[in-house]
Parts: structure tokens; sequence; C-alpha cells
């Protein structure tokens, strides 16, 4: 697949030059374009359906693209790049605690104002889908935490082991 770059300033919009057909089939369909009305609508749409609909990637010099297996499948992290996420993370989580900020992802500006660099080695250090996992596992586990603490201040305990078929609430 050939990639194309559009330039919006400030970033560089990569995007499929086969979504020009597609554009070209949509505007005929609505009163029709010679290819110099392509020319000049086509600077103007890619614009607008990226920064409206999210449609492409921006470019980034956070992480490089993953090895694709010959499968056509990425490759998954390696033992050392997931270390050194990890640890981006927790350098993270731990300057997010320093500042009070429990969700970095509701709390935008506020961790990014407070947390800038370890932000930016956090998201250069793990893959995307992992920054998003992880920012909102922290707030899941905060709540889970507090509502443990709030059940044992009503007097709930603890049951140890697993329920297995046939406890209560369960079918056989």
């Amino acid at each position: 697949m050939h990639i194309s770059k559009v330039a919006i300033a400030p970033r560089t919009i990569n995007y499929d030059p086969s979504i020009l057909y597609f554009l070209h089939s949509g505007i005929n369909k609505f009163g029709g374009a010679t290819s110099s009305k392509l020319n000049t609508l086509v600077p103007q749409i890619i614009p607008a359906l990226i920064l409206e609909m999210g449609l492409f990637s921006t470019s980034s010099s956070s992480l490089p693209a993953p090895k694709i297996s010959s499968d056509g499948a990425p490759i998954a992290p390696d033992r050392t790049q997931r270390a050194r996420c990890w640890e981006a993370r927790d350098a993270y989580f731990s300057c997010l605690d320093k500042n009070g900020i429990l969700d970095s992802i509701a709390e935008k500006d506020k961790a990014e104002k407070g947390c800038k660099k370890e932000s930016t080695q956090f998201e250069t250090n793990c893959a995307s889908s992992w920054v998003t996992y992880f920012k909102k596992r922290r707030v899941m586990e905060h709540q889970r935490n507090q509502t443990l603490e709030k059940l044992k201040a009503q007097g709930a305990t603890e049951v140890d082991g697993d329920l297995g078929p046939g406890a209560l609430g369960k079918r056989p």
C-alpha cells in the first residue's frame, strides 16, 4: 500500500491515496467534479476529514511502526521493550501521585503541566493502546480499592479461595 503525506500546520498527515478515489466518487454523486475541481477540493476535504472525524493517523516521532511478521501481524514487544515501558509507566504514575492526580485522562491539562517529561517518556516507550489501558486501569484499581475499604468499614469480611461449581450464586 502506498502512503502519501499532506502537510497541515503543524503536523504531517499520512493517508492512503485510494481515499482520493473515494472522495472523487462521492463528489461525483453530489454534482460532479472535474480533475481541476478535485485538485482544489481535496486539500480542503482531507484536513476536514482528519481534524473532524479522526480518519487518518498523524505522524509521530515517538514510536516507530511495529515490525511486521511474515504472516502480516505486528510483532509484540520483547522483554526489554516491555521493561522500558513499565519503568516509564511507573515513573509517570509516581509523578501523578506527587501532583495529586488520579485520572490523567480526565485531568489531561493538569497531568501534562505537572508531568510532561514523564508523560513523554511513557508515551515514547509504550504502545498507545498500552498507555490508554494503563491510565484506565489505574483509575479502575483505585475505585476497586476504595470499594473494598468501604465494605471492610461496613463489617464485610474477606473470603479466601475461589468459588467453584456448585457455590452460591453459581449454576452447577
